[in-house]
């Protein structure tokens, strides 16, 4: 299942990729035909909003794999039910009628004295692991709202840098951009990697 999930990112990345490239060529053309603003900023808007990391592509991407990783990280229904049952109270096994799951879990998996013993030792231990799960589910919804706020700062400020150029700079930014990677590569640190560096911040993680 995993391999062919893979197969279907790879070429639907390919797939991508090779759109971009029309894209560019299409922006290309209308540079250097001189084309108004009337006919760029259409072109500037769909390339954006397709392949920018703000765009609504982008946005689309990064929703999908935070739902995905929280449905990973969230537990079974059989986990569940071995959490919820292990984390009761003592008098859950020791005096079932209390509880009336515990009576019917009792009764079809004929648990034993002995067992109900054992299953008692280890509540303080699953207790734990329940806390670790609720903090990994606080720690995936703060990573939702970090990206989302992300997200929202880089249209933002993207936006209105853009509006200070005009639509011909910009498409001529965003094409020599993709044209001169291995030059912007030697003279920006990490430039190849997801995250740039600037001068100072070697220094200031020392």
């Amino acid at each position: 299942m995993l391999k062919r999930h893979l197969e279907n990112v790879t070429n639907k990345s390919n797939k991508f990729l090779n759109e971009r490239k029309r894209a560019e060529k299409d922006l290309q053309k209308l540079t250097k035909e001189g084309a108004g603003n009337e006919q760029i900023n259409p072109v500037i808007h769909n390339y954006s909003e397709m392949y920018s990391d703000y765009g609504r592509h982008r946005n689309q991407e990064l929703t999908f794999h935070l739902e995905q990783l929280g449905k990973l990280a969230a537990p079974t229904n059989f986990t569940k039910m071995g959490l919820w049952s292990l984390g009761q109270n003592e008098g859950f096994y020791t005096n079932p009628k209390q509880n009336p799951i515990a009576g019917i879990l009792r009764k079809e998996l004929n648990i034993t004295p002995a067992q109900g013993r054992k299953i008692i030792e280890q509540r303080t231990k699953i207790r734990n692991l329940v806390g670790n799960l609720n903090e990994c589910v606080m720690l995936l919804g703060k990573l939702k709202g970090l990206c989302e706020h992300k997200q929202k700062v880089f249209k933002d400020r993207m936006t209105k840098c853009q509006e200070i150029l005009t639509p011909q700079q910009v498409a001529k930014l965003m094409l020599w951009i993709d044209q001169h990677s291995d030059t912007l590569e030697s003279v920006c640190p990490g430039w190849g990697s997801e995250r740039i560096r600037g001068k100072g911040s070697d220094e200031k993680a020392k």
